[in-house]
């Protein structure tokens, strides 16, 4: 079988770790993506995607829409994915509260975390309190909590079919057709869908990742991101049944 091909994602991941522009800020979470499982996935409807299965993460890269983004872009979007995961947002994609609106989740999610990357490596329409405010018509504050932006966020959600794809209605995320200036997911959700496994397990697995990147990056002299007390305290609680 043929391998196929990780178009630019090794050269993304040589600059996170090796790159004296980049690799100061993000080698943090260049050590994060080294404990994930790297899948290609050519049928993936965004750049990347992240979940996890069993006993570790996968991160999905979609090289034919991964490659179309400018470098700082690509280096914004791995780092997007790696929050994700130390956000814990794919440990609660399914409680009673998200079930309600999916949507709104996605977009809280999205809002929070891209204001954690460098403004000039966020894509222009990706979702941010200012994406968000222009759409709706409203201020959205930064600085938020996800949670606090999906209380923000209105029920009626654009005519979307809770995937963030603008209504089309096949149930797929699709972020270069979301229609009627709506600000673009930087990654797709769907994929979330696809984790599997104990969910202690899976925060003990966090934070041992968590552990093992912020002492690999003090030994390569990167900045550890400030919050890694704050991942490590929300990955050390156990889940409430």
């Amino acid at each position: 079988m043929a391998t196929k091909s990780r178009g630019k994602l090794d050269d993304t991941l040589a600059a996170m770790f090796s790159n004296p522009k980049y690799s100061s800020n993000y080698l943090f979470y260049a050590h994060m993506v080294g404990q994930c499982s790297i899948k290609i996935r050519e049928d993936l409807p965004a750049a990347a995607g992240v979940s996890f299965v069993n006993d570790h993460y996968e991160l999905y890269i979609n090289p034919e829409r991964f490659d179309k983004e400018p470098l700082e872009e690509r280096l914004g979007t791995i780092k997007h994915e790696m929050l994700h995961i130390l956000g814990g947002h794919l440990t609660v994609r399914f409680t009673e509260v998200l079930k309600k609106n999916v949507m709104k989740w996605n977009y809280g999610t999205d809002c929070a975390i891209n204001q954690q990357i460098e403004p000039s490596h966020v894509g222009k329409n990706w979702v941010t309190p200012e994406t968000l405010s222009k759409f709706y018509g409203f201020e959205f504050p930064k600085n938020l909590s996800s949670e606090e932006y999906y209380n923000l966020l209105p029920d009626d959600n654009g005519n979307d079919d809770g995937n963030g794809n603008g209504g089309s209605g096949n149930g797929k995320q699709d972020n270069n057709n979301l229609g009627n200036g709506k600000p673009e997911l930087a990654d797709s959700h769907e994929t979330w869908k696809e984790s599997t496994g104990d969910a202690d397990l899976q925060k003990d697995i966090t934070k041992k990742m968590i552990e093992k990147a912020q002492e690999e990056t003090i030994k390569g002299r990167g900045n550890v991101p400030a919050q890694v007390s704050k991942w490590l305290e929300l990955f050390s609680a156990k889940s409430q049944i």
